[in-house]
């Protein structure tokens, strides 16, 4: 889940993989692109070996104005 403190924030309540961590966050990120038109880029970085979770949303990120 989200923390309601902070949006970066994602606590296991329990069992929780880290493939379903990285789903939780890939799904946020489509609905606020889907909603806002904003793709929101992950803070962190992912080591190992990742190629059987595919990534729901693009990389790129929308020009934004100055």
């Amino acid at each position: 889940q989200f923390s309601e403190k902070h949006a970066n924030w994602i606590i296991n309540t329990g069992g929780g993989t880290a493939r379903e961590t990285w789903e939780l966050i890939q799904r946020a990120r489509g609905i606020i692109l889907d909603r806002y038109g904003i793709d929101l880029r992950p803070e962190i970085e992912r080591v190992g070996v990742h190629a059987d979770v595919a990534s729901t949303v693009s990389t790129t990120q929308p020009e934004q104005d100055a």
